[in-house]
């Protein structure tokens, strides 16, 4: 980010920057002084400020002010001069917009390629390794689903892309499913649709047990 910053906010950008995008710190700038301590309390409030704010934010633009702030207290002690270069907040703002647009083609191009070719076969790469990797430790799925192995693999890499997605998804709902019968199952657990079936039988019989219905009436509304 060449805005001839000083060199502190430079590294704190590098730190925060690969923090945020999960990328290994390379430490391409160092420091040679510490900052004197009213001008670290400075950087330590950029810094807050621009945590509030979200890194995530900051290469969108949405910079904290309190890095003009510092700019102007360091480099006033350099220069005699408490009189920022000018449009250097604006400068910062577009730097940081590019350096995200950047990062975002970049991103765009290692997922799904440069043309659509290299797009679908980068797509089916993905969904082939998701299908691999159920293949490897199948989950089962309720009784009343086919479970993943009834097709042989060599079978099923055979499907398109679209299928095999499909496929996957409404799996993911099935596996949903048969979480929320397999809670139901938990011993002592009282099951929702009990209690209307024992309305439903004791309207059914009023004579039986009609203090055993009112009960269960006034259970249920």
């Amino acid at each position: 980010m060449k805005i001839n910053n000083p060199i502190h906010v430079i590294v704190t950008f590098e730190y925060k920057l690969s923090l945020l995008l999960q990328i290994p710190y390379m430490r391409t700038y160092s420091v040679a002084t510490a900052l004197d301590a009213p001008h670290h309390y400075n950087l330590l409030t950029a810094i807050r400020h621009q945590n509030i704010i979200g890194w995530d934010l900051f290469l969108k633009g949405y910079t904290s002010k309190y890095w003009m702030t510092l700019y102007q207290v360091i480099t006033s002690k350099s220069n005699h001069s408490r009189h920022p270069t000018p449009q250097r907040d604006t400068k910062l703002v577009s730097l940081t917009i590019q350096l995200f647009k950047s990062i975002w083609e970049d991103r765009n191009q290692s997922l799904h390629g440069t043309s659509r070719q290299e797009a679908s076969v980068k797509a089916r790469k993905r969904i082939l390794n998701k299908v691999h990797a159920i293949y490897r430790n199948p989950t089962k799925l309720a009784s009343r689903y086919s479970q993943i192995k009834q097709i042989p693999l060599h079978d099923r890499l055979r499907h398109s892309t679209k299928v095999l997605q499909r496929r996957l998804t409404s799996m993911d709902h099935q596996w949903q499913v048969t979480t929320m019968i397999n809670n139901k199952k938990t011993k002592g657990q009282l099951l929702f649709s009990n209690p209307f079936v024992e309305i439903t039988f004791s309207l059914r019989n009023p004579s039986r047990n009609s203090h055993h219905s009112n009960l269960i009436l006034s259970w249920a509304l």
